[in-house]
């Protein structure tokens, strides 16, 4: 009876262990990425703007180019939202909305994820004109993770996993913007 009574003190112990450590891991997260875009600020500013050309870039649009889509109200300000469905496990359903504007250099948005997991998160693109014909481009995410939920964080790598896509959708962005310029040198 000493011994079952030791055993079962052990796994409680043993089960209450992580609950314990998640007291003390962060429960909000911030990723960011960053890119120079050989373009003035203000063509980027205002391609970015555009809620609707996201998809252009994003990774979303490339895992599952047929999801619908859907979008409320004037593209390019505040209060507009786009949202999504898929039935690809990496995309599922959510919608962003454009919450603050300061021209020329910040867009603020909130990002609602339906499923596969039900969260918010507040994304930001900024950017910073370095030269009259270049801007850097900040795309950062940040957000919050429930108790005792951010104890997964420890297994899932947040900055590299939410990092990449942003990278990704960075890379897309540049090549579109420089693509088009170019294009238009030549018309």
């Amino acid at each position: 009876m000493h011994a079952l009574k030791r055993t079962l003190i052990f796994l409680i112990g043993l089960i209450s262990l992580p609950f314990i450590i998640g007291l003390f891991l962060p429960r909000t997260y911030t990723v960011q990425r960053e890119i120079v875009i050989q373009q003035p600020n203000s063509g980027v500013f205002t391609y970015l703007l555009q809620l609707k050309d996201h998809s252009h870039y994003g990774k979303a649009t490339t895992l599952d180019p047929n999801m619908y889509t859907y979008f409320l109200g004037n593209d390019g300000k505040v209060g507009f939202t786009s949202g999504w469905k898929s039935s690809h496990e990496e995309i599922g359903e959510g919608e962003q909305e454009i919450k603050k504007i300061i021209p020329n250099k910040r867009i603020e948005l909130d990002l609602r994820y339906k499923k596969p997991f039900p969260g918010e998160v507040k994304a930001y693109l900024i950017t910073d004109s370095i030269s009259p014909t270049s801007t850097r481009v900040t795309w950062r995410i940040s957000g919050n993770l429930s108790y005792p939920m951010h104890i997964f964080s420890v297994f899932l790598d947040l900055e590299k996993s939410i990092g990449e896509d942003l990278a990704f959708g960075l890379v897309h962005l540049k090549g579109l913007i420089e693509k088009n310029s170019a294009e238009k040198l030549v018309e």
